[in-house]
């Protein structure tokens, strides 16, 4: 499937209930749409835990075509990474994506400001339009504990919990959650493994914090692919 099919298959099934908000990722071996959460867990945080060597790739793609599905009065999307990729999301249209110069720990604390102010604005209207966090490639910076990034990432999860959608990069290597990843994303969400451009695997978090089989899907490559 093209980008511009993709695209236009989001669009044309956003006012189905529950499609857009159950986070389409891709698509499948017979083309049908793989989302990130179960339709059946609306109760529950909302995190896409992205990880592999294209996480960053898949993220962008992602979000690219969320945006563009959504619109500017559908969705707002707040970007926290230090990654220069993400400067792509800056040429689209009509969409609202915001992707301020992020490097210290007060650009850091400023922004987790503003985007925990949109949480419990959206925590008091649920009529808002939806809100994004993408969270990527803090392990890099400074002021990030080197001995524990995955636990002070999800509490950054935790902390947006409840009116953000979070998706987040995260290199599990020598990190305490190796092993037991499915207790850092959440029961419900999802971790995708993206190795290959255009590729990736999904797996869901069972009750038990356990992850079920990876089910391989496809995803549109907004920038430089198809």
């Amino acid at each position: 499937m093209q980008k511009e099919e993709w695209i236009a298959f989001l669009q044309e099934n956003k006012q189905t209930d529950g499609f857009l908000s159950a986070l389409p990722l891709g698509w499948d071996a017979e083309g049908k749409a793989v989302h990130s959460h179960r339709k059946n867990r609306q109760d529950r945080f909302c995190h896409t835990c992205v990880t592999g060597a294209n996480r960053t790739s898949f993220l962008v793609d992602t979000v690219a075509a969320l945006a563009t599905a959504y619109g500017a009065q559908g969705a707002s999307f707040l970007v926290l990474s230090p990654k220069t990729e993400y400067a792509k999301l800056l040429t689209l249209k009509a969409v609202d994506i915001t992707v301020p110069y992020f490097r210290t720990k007060e650009d850091y604390t400023t922004l987790m400001a503003l985007a925990k102010e949109q949480v419990e604005m959206r925590k008091k209207n649920p009529r808002l339009p939806k809100y994004f966090v993408v969270v990527d490639g803090l392990e890099g910076c400074s002021f990030l504990p080197k001995d524990n990034a995955c636990t002070f990432l999800r509490g950054l999860v935790d902390e947006l919990s409840g009116g953000a959608e979070v998706l987040s990069g995260v290199d599990f290597s020598g990190s305490i959650f190796l092993g037991f990843e499915g207790a850092f994303v959440g029961v419900g969400n999802s971790l995708v493994s993206t190795d290959e451009k255009g590729k990736a695997d999904v797996t869901y978090v069972g009750d038990d914090c356990l992850l079920d089989c990876p089910q391989s899907i496809s995803y549109a490559l907004c920038f430089g692919g198809n």
